[in-house]
């Protein structure tokens, strides 16, 4: 945002304040801080030179991973942007026209008509055409009821709704990639699965043309965001402040295009500054006229108004961040009174799920959404599997740590394992998949199934498992290791689906009803009753992931 007043200095603004509990405290000074210090950014960058400046984008299955993590952190550290690479063919597809639709067409963008209030209540936030015929904007909100807003835009680009999809798969991934446990503070771009969310998304897609000009068309700024994607465009226009070395940059001109598909910049904004207790910086980022119209669709990730702010309304954070003086902001803030509905987990729609998992891991895909089924081949590779395979074989030759177990719904052997005996990667992966903390889950356990074992049909949780401290158990990641020669498969017969073992596959499934606001209240879904059918020839070998709505203790099962 444009800001223009001086600021107060913080320790006057803070002696005026009243006294309140320590985290609520700390986060009123982290708003505090990143209105001082977006100030003295604006400040610095009216004089900044240009000059050019490349960085090697980073895949987007790597957030996944903790070495695509770093990447990811240093980048936004060192420089205030990443460029990302989206290999989705179809949704790189999304962006391209999505860019081109509405504003090569005059006659789409009257019919959509003018800015409207998002709601009544919201009387300040505006969704719509804003501009006038050289520069505009459409700005689009979603969630409500399932639809687009305004209405009038659903129908007419659909364009537009697939590439929302693509970029809010995008910046969950993000924000749980940098925020880890406070991820939830996010909008999570997600409709709710048919109207559950009581409101429209905060989250706004715009999609922004440019007149062909020799000026700035957009001054310096920040945006009040966790992270603006905006998706390269033909047109190249879009500069960074890269604090390295105090210019201006252009990533779309100067990133060169290696490999296949679509890359994306993203820029973490001030709620991220905010909410990492600023380890992460608001870039400052303006758009420069060329000699072509430039056409561009950035989304920008806000806050989740449902998810108090240590304390602190959502709402009022989001107020505080949009003044130009710390007095100003400390004024806005307020303490949360309502509480509101919270979600374990997002729930999507099957469009929603099928762009995240297939950005999370290529050849995804979601075979049921209540409960939630993802089939995700590749999530491990075979050199991954062969590790766990020789800790299997250990415990076919040791009684230490492992079970013989057969009951009247299980026949196989058994052995539950420390997470540094399991490949970093499996545990980092599993914990973006399941949106949730590698703290949630339990240890890694480790099944083989002879010939004629199977698990009858069970569920993987159950009311009694509310009482325990960690709640029971949200969802559940089953990697298959090996393939039997024949049989056993994954049976779910409420669902219709017979899942065949793959070398490297992994099945991710959520147990319980959804959605879920209180993580001590799950409500087991019947359908997601499953089992292991027997094997006829060969062996089966799995590793298994069970996710809990809250911290488990100690990692011990």
């Amino acid at each position: 945002m444009l800001r223009c007043a001086a600021l107060l200095a913080t320790a006057q603004a803070l002696s005026t304040t009243t006294l309140t509990p320590p985290r609520l405290a700390a986060t009123e000074k982290q708003v505090v801080a990143c209105v001082d210090r977006v100030q003295r950014a604006l400040d610095a960058a009216v004089d900044a030179p240009r000059a050019s400046a490349s960085i090697d984008p980073i895949d987007v299955a790597d957030l996944a991973t903790a070495n695509g993590r770093e990447r990811l952190a240093e980048d936004l550290r060192k420089r205030h942007h990443a460029i990302l690479r989206v290999d989705d063919a179809g949704a790189c597809q999304a962006l391209q026209d999505a860019a081109l639709s509405l504003t090569e067409d005059e006659a789409r963008l009257q019919i959509i008509g003018g800015a409207t209030p998002v709601s009544q209540d919201r009387p300040t936030e505006f969704v719509g055409v804003f501009g006038g015929t050289e520069n505009r904007f459409v700005e689009v909100r979603y969630g409500h009821n399932n639809e687009a807003l305004p209405t009038t835009i659903q129908p007419e680009l659909p364009e537009l709704n697939q590439a929302r999809r693509c970029l809010g798969s995008l910046g969950r991934l993000l924000c749980v990639a940098t925020l880890d446990d406070r991820a939830n503070l996010a909008d999570d771009v997600a409709c709710d699965s048919g109207g559950n969310r009581e409101e429209a998304s905060t989250t706004a897609h715009r999609l922004c043309a440019y007149a062909p000009s020799n000026v700035t068309a957009f001054g310096a700024h920040t945006d009040t965001s966790f992270f603006t994607l905006v998706p390269f465009a033909r047109v190249p226009g879009l500069e960074v402040l890269d604090p390295s070395l105090q210019r201006w940059v252009c990533p779309e001109a100067d990133t060169p295009s290696k490999g296949e598909g679509h890359l994306v910049l993203a820029m973490p904004g001030e709620f991220l500054e905010v909410a990492s207790h600023g380890s992460f910086q608001a870039s400052v980022h303006r758009v420069r006229g060329g000699s072509e119209k430039r056409v561009s669709t950035p989304l920008l990730v806000r806050a989740d108004l449902r998810e108090p702010w240590d304390g602190l309304e959502a709402s009022s954070v989001w107020r505080a961040l949009q003044k130009c003086t710390s007095a100003e902001a400390l004024k806005e803030l307020a303490p949360c009174i309502n509480s509101r509905k919270r979600y374990v987990a997002p729930v999507r729609t099957l469009a929603e799920a099928q762009s995240f998992y297939g950005m999370l891991c290529a050849g995804s895909e979601v075979l049921s959404v209540s409960p939630l089924v993802v089939k995700m081949p590749g999530f491990a590779s075979h050199d991954e599997c062969a590790i766990l395979l020789n800790l299997s074989d250990d415990a076919q030759r040791s009684t230490i740590d492992n079970e013989q177990v057969t009951t009247s719904h299980r026949t196989s052997r058994t052995k539950w394992l420390d997470d540094d005996e399991v490949p970093a990667r499996l545990s980092e992966r599993a914990a973006v998949v399941s949106e949730l903390p590698v703290s949630n889950a339990e240890r890694w356990q480790l099944a083989q199934y002879g010939e004629n074992c199977e698990y009858k049909l069970h569920v993987d949780t159950v009311p009694e498992f509310n009482d325990l401290a960690p709640g029971g158990r949200f969802s559940t990641l089953l990697l298959y290791l090996d393939e039997p020669a024949e049989g056993g498969t994954t049976d779910f017969p409420d669902l219709g689906l017979r899942i065949k073992p793959e070398t490297g596959t992994a099945l991710y499934f959520r147990n319980v009803r959804e959605p879920v606001s209180d993580p001590f209240s799950l409500e087991t879904h019947e359908s997601s009753a499953h089992a292991g059918a027997p094997v006829v020839r060969g062996a089966k070998h799995i590793a298994t992931r069970w996710v809990h709505p809250v911290p488990y203790p100690d990692g011990l099962s």
